[in-house]
């Protein structure tokens, strides 16, 4: 017994190293594959990206020229400006994120997604207790 457990413990953390390395090096070459077979498509996306930024920044300009003139002509009107312009933002982004290009955008928004989810829980959570 005492020699079975001698032989866990001294091979054991080394097959595990061993399985850990053969995923990294798995990763790595689908890694390769992909970028190969995607290389003839990365002009077209970073067209395709290109023009969603330059879009959203002109409707921003617009939306804050409007903001601004408005400002000038009556203050009060200024809050319900701001809440429209944070809805149009947040449906920018939903139209992004489930769009025509999803796997695209989703990769560049995890973060965002992650953060609705993790929000999503957390709101789950104290209405069960």
């Amino acid at each position: 017994m005492k020699r079975l457990s001698f032989c866990i413990e001294i091979f054991f953390p080394i097959f595990l190293q061993i399985k850990k390395d053969k995923q990294k090096i798995n990763l790595k070459l689908k890694l390769k594959r992909n970028t190969n077979k995607n290389q003839k498509n990365i002009p077209n996306r970073k067209r395709q990206i290109n023009r969603k930024i330059q879009k959203t920044k002109q409707i921003n300009k617009i939306d804050n020229q409007q903001i601004k003139q408005n400002h000038i002509k009556n203050q009060p009107q200024i809050n319900k400006l701001t809440i429209d312009k944070k809805q149009k933002n947040k449906s920018k982004y939903l139209n992004m994120l489930f769009g025509k290009h999803k796997s695209q955008i989703i990769t560049k928004f995890k973060p965002f997604i992650a953060l609705i989810n993790f929000e999503a829980l957390s709101i789950n959570n104290l209405s069960f207790k």
